[in-house]
């Protein structure tokens, strides 16, 4: 009896942790309009976790930007698409990695983590969808204060002021960026540099890429050019366009990797037709031997 209530106690000052297959975004509440942000991702689960896949997307104004993920795990995350795995065993709540987003105008935001699955010892574990709202502050417009005048002999003064500013101010023009932030291109990654418009990128026998340029401006307009029937030495062209008609022109030369998967089957059928002719030779050499022993010729 005295046992029974020492352990009841214990279990009243220690209570036991228990952790359920989940998966949590933070994020900030609210972000400044054309910002750069994170989102942790955060992992909780009661079994052993090696591998992740994740799928995330944005509504609103968000921008994707990239993932990094977290010590210990390895993978990749473009475009939302995580997957990731490691050699150790994650259990209870662990941080899985960081979304880099951008914010671009006053609106509502969702993230969103739409499909999730944790694995342990490939028995997977679907996770529920989970969203964050992220808020974008209205931009501050900055007005000079101006004390009005009462007296009436400056008005033609001040009609001919406001006239000249008019003029002035149909002569200015906001032109929109034409540069890119970033490239995103599906199965491929590549280390974009704002001061870089040349890459390089080894592909395997795909015709097309998926592309998915990111506008610094996005009033700007962009186009994939040669982006069809790729082959060695290909150059695909993405050409940004300002609202002033100036252009920024980025290129990248595809190379194209040897047929790895008819090299494999080649070497395979080579290895076979050795292997046979080996043992048709060994069963020759047996035959002979024994034809040998019994006296045959």
């Amino acid at each position: 009896m005295k046992k029974r209530i020492i352990y009841m106690v214990l279990l009243l000052a220690f209570p036991l942790v228990v952790y359920a297959d989940s998966v949590s975004l933070e994020c900030p509440d609210e972000v400044e309009p054309n910002s750069e942000f994170d989102c942790e991702i955060i992992g909780n689960s009661d079994n052993k976790i090696t591998d992740v896949d994740l799928l995330v997307t944005t509504s609103g104004n968000i921008t994707f930007l990239s993932f990094r993920a977290a010590s210990k795990w390895q993978g990749d995350g473009a475009n939302g698409k995580i997957t990731l795995y490691s050699d150790s065993n994650f259990t209870g709540e662990f941080k899985i990695g960081t979304l880099k987003l951008k914010a671009l105008e006053d609106e509502t935001n969702t993230v969103t983590i739409e499909q999730g699955s944790f694995f342990e010892n490939r028995k997977q574990i679907t996770l529920n969808p989970v969203s964050e709202i992220v808020r974008v502050k209205k931009e501050e417009v900055v007005t000079s204060d101006t004390n009005p005048k009462d007296t009436t002999n400056d008005n033609k003064t001040n009609n001919q002021n406001t006239d000249n500013k008019n003029d002035d101010d149909n002569q200015t023009v906001d032109v929109s960026s034409n540069n890119l932030i970033d490239i995103v291109i599906e199965n491929y990654a590549i280390e974009f540099d704002t001061t870089v418009n040349e890459y390089n990128l080894t592909i395997g026998d795909e015709d097309s890429l998926v592309i998915n340029p990111i506008l610094e401006d996005n009033r700007s307009t962009v186009e994939v050019l040669g982006n069809e029937n790729l082959k060695d030495g290909s150059v695909i062209s993405v050409v940004v366009t300002d609202t002033d008609g100036g252009t920024n022109t980025y290129t990248i030369s595809i190379k194209k990797e040897a047929h790895k998967g008819k090299n494999k089957y080649s070497l395979i059928f080579a290895i076979i037709i050795g292997v046979l002719v080996i043992i048709n030779v060994v069963r020759i050499v047996a035959n002979s031997s024994k034809k040998k022993e019994n006296g045959e010729s």
